[in-house]
């Protein structure tokens, strides 16, 4: 028997994140069922979507300490 070869699929930007609201409101079995999806693509775009996030919160947090710590007055020595 021969095998089918199953091509790697892509999928845009897009597509990525509006799977990851969906897998917010309906969980991440639903989700990939409604979208036709294998659960663990589904299941790691969400986990790379909250590093992202976390890494995106940190650098925004060092900005944030960085310009405050311009904007303090200086006292006179």
């Amino acid at each position: 028997m021969k095998e089918k070869n199953i091509g790697k699929r892509e999928y845009t930007e897009e597509f990525k994140v509006e799977a990851v609201r969906l897998l917010e409101s309906v969980g991440v079995n639903e989700a990939a069922r409604r979208l036709g999806v294998p659960t663990a693509t589904v299941g790691n775009w969400a986990r790379q979507a909250r590093k992202e996030e976390s890494v995106t919160s940190m650098l925004y947090l060092a900005c944030l300490n960085a310009s405050s710590q311009s904007w303090r007055p200086r006292t006179a020595d």
